[in-house]
């Protein structure tokens, strides 16, 4: 038994197949943004003078004038303490 395939299905498979491409790929065509020059100095300069603070068991980067703040911590539960 032998298949009759019509070629306009895959003509219109692939139309459809470019068109659905075609509307993926434009939310990502103002994705390439370049800074002015004024904002690369700006964020340079910022991350030139950024400290490690613990948080838990990670280490963020913060600018220095994040400011300082107690490290100590308090601990309540499980230490039979009511």
């Amino acid at each position: 038994m032998a298949f009759d395939l019509d070629p306009s299905i895959f003509i219109s498979s692939l139309r459809r197949f470019r068109i659905a491409a075609l509307l993926l790929c434009i939310p990502f065509a103002g994705c390439a943004y370049t800074p002015s020059e004024q904002e690369t100095k700006v964020v340079t300069e910022m991350k030139a003078s950024m400290r490690p603070y613990g948080l838990g068991r990670y280490l963020i980067d913060l600018p220095p004038s994040w400011g300082s703040f107690n490290t100590d911590v308090t601990f309540y539960y499980g230490s039979g303490v009511a």
